[in-house]
């Protein structure tokens, strides 16, 4: 790796973000569907997850949204995806009835459910640590494969299934995060 390489493109292309480019606000850009909130990511909103802390956000009643860069630490491997309706836009969770799976939402019945991910992370940045729950496109995103593509894998071969959850662990992103503060009884 070079640090400002005395290349022509190298040249242009500091030059650009030198007068124009550090300033730019850029879209983000997802093949997720759902519900995410989409907004332009800007990197003077990046919060440290000390600030997130320390500003307390989500703990007033009200969700609030923040971006942070942070490692993966650790991912939770029991509970990592679960079966849920292969419907169209549907997602819910389907239970095992009579050999078959059901969705009560779409009240179908289907021979093999969708897996789709739930995960639990624990992730640190230079300032502090936090525990971040991703969804199904998170999961495609740190892992590069479907979750029915890990189930697989994690049916067949438990020591491959370990490799590719150790190969995720340090990895650094940048989180578009939620944050509520819920109670469930």
């Amino acid at each position: 790796m070079a640090i400002n390489p005395d290349l022509e493109e190298c040249v242009q292309l500091r030059g650009w973000y030198d007068s124009t480019g550090a300033g730019q606000s850029f879209q983000v850009q997802s093949n997720a569907g759902g519900g995410g909130v989409a907004r332009g990511f800007k990197r003077e909103e990046i919060r440290s997850l000390a600030e997130v802390k320390e500003s307390q956000l989500g703990q007033q009643d009200k969700v609030e949204y923040f971006s942070t860069k942070a490692t993966i630490m650790h991912i939770k491997s029991d509970n990592i995806y679960y079966p849920a309706c292969p419907t169209t836009g549907c997602n819910k969770k389907v239970t095992p009835v009579d050999g078959n799976w059901r969705c009560e939402k779409c009240n179908k019945s289907f021979e093999v459910p969708g897996n789709r991910y739930v995960i639990s992370l624990s992730v640190a940045d230079h300032s502090a640590q936090a525990l971040l729950q991703g969804f199904n496109d998170v999961g495609l995103t740190i892992f590069g494969m479907p979750a029915d593509d890990l189930a697989r894998i994690k049916e067949n071969d438990e020591a491959k299934f370990n490799g590719i959850l150790h190969l995720a662990k340090f990895k650094t992103f940048k989180f578009f995060c939620r944050a509520s503060q819920e109670e469930y009884n």
